[in-house]
């Protein structure tokens, strides 16, 4: 396993699993946001999915008014899962205030979203 910082000014974190021979059976058939972990939550939420081949991705957190507050990861990312590391923030290291967000992964094929909730 590995990880690297995307920008150390927004915290963002992103890591896969390391695995490269992955049997197909096992492989899920489409796209899984699988969990947010802890939420609610406050300081950081961990997101994971699951991508069932090699694709191109935006995985972005927006308000409930639609609007983007953070891109976590966009471009093309292998099959198998796949982490980022959210702090709340929004571009430009501003803090969020507590409330409703929605997690949205986007992929050529499908688009798929998770509430995310933010105590301060």
């Amino acid at each position: 396993m590995y990880g690297k910082i995307i920008d150390a000014e927004y915290f963002a974190l992103a890591w896969d699993d390391g695995t490269t021979d992955l049997d197909p059976a096992l492989m899920p058939k489409s796209v899984e946001l699988l969990t947010a972990f802890p939420n609610p939550f406050n300081q950081h939420v961990t997101i994971e999915i699951t991508l069932p081949e090699l694709s191109r991705i935006d995985l972005s957190i927006y308000d409930l008014g639609g609007r983007k507050m953070h891109e976590l990861l966009k471009g093309e990312y292998t099959a198998g899962k796949h982490f980022a590391v959210w702090d709340g923030k929004m571009e430009g290291s501003i803090s969020l205030p507590s409330g409703i967000y929605w997690v949205r992964l986007e992929t050529e094929r499908e688009i798929t979203s998770l509430k995310l909730l933010l105590l301060r």
